[in-house]
Formats: structure tokens, C-alpha cells, sequence
């Protein structure tokens, strides 16, 4: 990779949006079949199948995705996905 290239990746401005916090949905608001599938695929990952039997708060504020604070929960943007 040329120096400019690089330059040009670091100097991007855009926001992550995968480190925004979505307030105010409830686990309700997720599509199901997602969370089971991203526990399907980091089961099978990490060589673990009994992380497919965790609900799916504990998996998500395992893996970091759900933040859990003065009775607000905070879901990263990243793995939102509304149920349909």
C-alpha cells in the first residue's frame, strides 16, 4: 500500500457507525433469527457449543453489544437489526 493510500484510510472523517449506541429500543425490537445466528457462528467459532444455550442478553453483554446502565439499555448499532 503507497503512503498516499494510506494517508487517504486514516484521514477519512467519516464516523463508525459500529461504535454508536442506539438508545431507547428493548430486545424485543431484534430480529431473533440474527441474534441465533450470530450465536450459531460464534459457537462454531469459538469451538463452544454450549454458548448456543445462553439467552441472548447474557450473550449480548458478553460480547459487548449491550450496555446496561441506570435502567437504559444500549444496544451498539453495529448488530442492530429490527425485527421485521
Amino acid at each position: 500500500m503507497s503512503d498516499d493510500e494510506m494517508f487517504s484510510i486514516l484521514s477519512e472523517q467519516e464516523p463508525d457507525f459500529s461504535a454508536k449506541i442506539c438508545e431507547g429500543i428493548s430486545l424485543a425490537d431484534l430480529d431473533e433469527a440474527a441474534i441465533n445466528k450470530m450465536k450459531e457462528s460464534y459457537a462454531r467459532k469459538q469451538k463452544n457449543q454450549a454458548f448456543l444455550q445462553l439467552p441472548a442478553d447474557q450473550v449480548l453483554t458478553d460480547l459487548k453489544l449491550l450496555v446496561m446502565e441506570k435502567n437504559l439499555i444500549m444496544l451498539r448499532c453495529s448488530f442492530l437489526q429490527r425485527r421485521k
